[in-house]
């Protein structure tokens, strides 16, 4: 019971009222703890609030939000408060704050960062400041910008069309949270030129052996290398000139001007001259000398050709397809009497056309 006593100059009343007088606990208010997040993760802190009334609190927070509970996503590490009250009890403050993980620097170490054409390369991942307590766990993962990846600390990856790729290199740490170091165009495949050429002739014989070459190669050449059997060349267009009969490869090696180079070989021939002669008579009589009947030459086929011997009646007396085997002048192991013989050859050139002599021949012992 509470009494009321009302005083004025010289008078005083006292009454006497009876009635209920609510006492609430004081408010108290925590935010639900949030220790460290990775860097770039989202945090739901909320305000947990007891006392006072039992409810109709009110919140607000530093970030100026004014809601129970809050959506952060803190770029570094930071502090938060929130306050609560509600229609009766005033105000009450919580502090938490949220640690953002320190990140491990990664690095990508290649064995080279441009090549031609075909180029295969050699990564190696690395950490610049492996921060204690937040350790990369392996393994690492690639992705080498053309629709490949891998996984391990040291890789390696070929690439064989050309352009410029992007290397990305990602890896986890202790605590889950996600490093990712993206390399953008750090791998340059370039365009190789491409090597030919043209020659006056490929194919020709010792008595027209001087051979004009044509660089024909596509790109943008700055240098050239030409290789034949004795010389080697370094202008656009070369001329040179064969001694000896023989099948001599050409190298032609051309580099862009990045460095790109290619390579081609084609072959010359040098044919000797053709000729033919055959003797008009032969002597076997045992002194060594004019013996057989051999035509000879140069620039013959040896797998095409063909001797036949016929007597003044047309009978064959003798036929080979070896030219280096002549007409001993004999028939049946025996020599022939003295007379005039005719005999015929048929053959090929090293040219592949045929050749047809016919002529006489005579006997003298």
């Amino acid at each position: 019971m509470y009494i009321v006593t009302a005083q004025n100059t010289g008078c005083t009343q006292t009454a006497q009222a009876s009635g209920i007088v609510s006492v609430y606990p004081p408010v108290n208010i925590s935010i639900t703890p949030i220790d460290s997040i990775c860097k770039g993760a989202q945090a739901i802190l909320a305000a947990n609030v007891t006392g006072g009334s039992g409810g109709g609190f009110t919140y607000s927070w530093n970030c100026g939000q004014n809601t129970s509970s809050i959506v952060v996503n803190p770029s570094a590490t930071s502090s938060y408060t929130a306050w609560a009250h509600d229609a009766l009890c005033p105000a009450v403050a919580a502090t938490t704050e949220i640690y953002i993980y320190a990140e491990p620097n990664l690095t990508i170490t290649p064995s080279l960062t441009s090549g031609c054409d075909f180029v295969c390369v050699g990564f190696t991942a690395g950490v610049v400041n492996n921060v204690p307590g937040n350790n990369i766990v392996a393994p690492y993962t690639w992705n080498f910008g053309d629709g490949t990846t891998a996984s391990g600390g040291g890789v390696g990856h070929c690439y064989n069309k050309t352009g410029n790729y992007n290397v990305t290199l990602t890896a986890i740490t202790q605590h889950n949270c996600i490093d990712i170091l993206n390399e953008v165009n750090f791998i340059h495949v370039h365009q190789k030129p491409t090597a030919d050429f043209s020659a006056s002739t490929f194919e020709t014989d010792i008595y027209n052996n001087t051979i004009y070459f044509y660089n024909q190669s596509i790109g943008s050449i700055v240098n050239w290398s030409w290789h034949t059997d004795t010389t080697t060349y370094t202008i656009q267009n070369p001329v040179h000139t064969y001694i000896n009969e023989g099948v001599y490869p050409v190298t032609l090696i051309v580099t862009d001007n990045i460095g790109c180079k290619d390579t081609i070989v084609k072959d010359i021939t040098i044919n000797p001259e053709y000729t033919f002669y055959a003797p008009n008579c032969v002597t076997p009589n045992g002194d060594g000398k004019n013996e057989v009947f051999l035509p000879i030459g140069s620039g013959w086929d040896d797998n095409n050709f063909n001797l036949w011997i016929f007597d003044r009646w047309g009978v064959m007396i003798f036929n080979t397809t070896n030219p280096s085997e002549g007409w001993d002048g004999k028939k049946y192991n025996e020599i022939v009497q003295e007379d005039t013989y005719v005999w015929k050859v048929v053959l090929k050139d090293i040219f592949k056309k045929e050749h047809e002599y016919h002529g006489q021949v005579s006997v003298v012992r």
